[in-house]
């Protein structure tokens, strides 16, 4: 698998940012898990450039290869440990930060496999937070938005204090349980043994490095783009959504593992705009048509009878927390994004 070069670009501009703040050492030693995933292999992407500009930066990354052959670009000087991070971790080095991102977060795939899914939820940030207690390393956990459910009118936009209208049973239930149950681990971990904690809560990242066939919204119409076939939009396309690029969730993932030093939760995401997943769909169809991609919009009911049970009608993070603590905020406009997705996705695939 090649790099594109949105990549790059996004690569060396974040590692501009990450350097400016002036909190990463000069030689500093990473463990990534899930880092095969799309947000992993863009961590991966952007601390490479790090070392491009004189950090020494070793990086170790957890991987099951579920996702796939580990020989592309991503990986080339980075040490691979063959491990599902479900299972013990016997590793003899101490890392400065440990980013633990494995887990199984596309709909369709925790669907399928619930069972595997709470495995990787609790057992694997269970192993994650017993290893950054022993080694005293700073852990980042990544949580979800899931965690809140289907929130009322009156906690949206979403605070980090807002407790969650969640359903126990159900076809979503395995992931947003057991990612609750992980920060509710992460926050006996701090109170008992003062592990080096925070927990990120995502809201709807898209960019380079996401599947086409996970199942989400974003690549599922990039998909259909690039196939020339017209958008398929599974529900009645009121369903509204923030979305963040990856280059600045990723950049918001760094400075929270970074400053770790206590249990902290923020939101990663965007406040605005607010879009339907119908809105959504023409943004992409408009941006289509500028390298002369024809594709029109229709609905279709999903095959999964379940699909939309539980489905929040709306998601959108308050994200004035992370603002105030960090000075972070996502830069990148939603139309910028998804032109350098789509651009992403016409390179690779040419």
């Amino acid at each position: 698998m090649k790099i594109s070069e949105i990549e790059k670009e996004d690569g060396l501009e974040a590692a501009q940012e990450i350097a400016s703040w002036g909190l990463l050492p000069k030689e500093s030693t990473w463990l990534i898990t899930g880092a095969s995933g799309f947000i992993g292999t863009q961590m991966i992407t952007y601390l490479k450039a790090l070392r491009s500009m004189g950090y020494k930066l070793k990086i170790f990354m957890v991987e099951n290869e579920l996702r796939g052959s580990l020989r592309s670009w991503y990986f080339e000087d980075v040490e691979i440990l063959k491990k599902d991070a479900s299972e013990n971790w016997n590793f003899v080095f101490r890392p400065d930060f440990i980013v633990h991102l494995a887990s199984i977060a596309s709909p369709i795939f925790y669907r399928k496999f619930p069972l595997e899914t709470i495995e990787a939820n609790i057992a694997a940030s269970k192993n994650a937070l017993d290893f950054a207690t022993k080694q005293g390393s700073k852990l980042l956990i990544m949580s979800s938005s899931e965690v809140y459910g289907d929130p009322d009118s009156s906690n949206i936009p979403t605070k980090e204090s807002y407790w969650g209208n969640v359903s126990t049973m159900g076809p979503r239930a395995a992931y947003d349980e057991s990612k609750r149950l992980s920060e509710t681990l992460c926050w006996i971990y701090q109170q008992n043994f003062n592990t080096q904690v925070s927990i990120a809560r995502p809201f709807n990242f898209f960019g380079p490095g996401m599947r086409l066939d996970d199942g989400r919204v974003i690549p599922d119409m990039i998909s259909k783009v690039l196939l020339n076939q017209d958008i398929k939009i599974m529900s009645d396309g009121t369903p509204t959504r923030t979305f963040c690029y990856i280059k600045d969730a990723v950049i918001a993932l760094v400075k929270i593992t970074l400053t770790a030093d206590k249990q902290s939760v923020y939101n990663v995401g965007n406040e605005s705009p607010e879009v339907s997943i119908s809105d959504l769909a023409t943004k992409v169809q408009t941006i289509a048509l500028n390298v002369s991609k024809r594709v029109g919009i229709y609905e279709e009911k999903s095959i999964l009878d379940d699909y939309l049970v539980h489905n929040p009608k709306r998601r959108c993070p308050n994200v004035s927390k992370i603002r105030n603590e960090l000075g972070w905020e996502a830069q990148t406009p939603l139309d910028d994004g998804l032109r350098r997705t789509l651009s992403h996705f016409m390179e690779i695939n040419s």
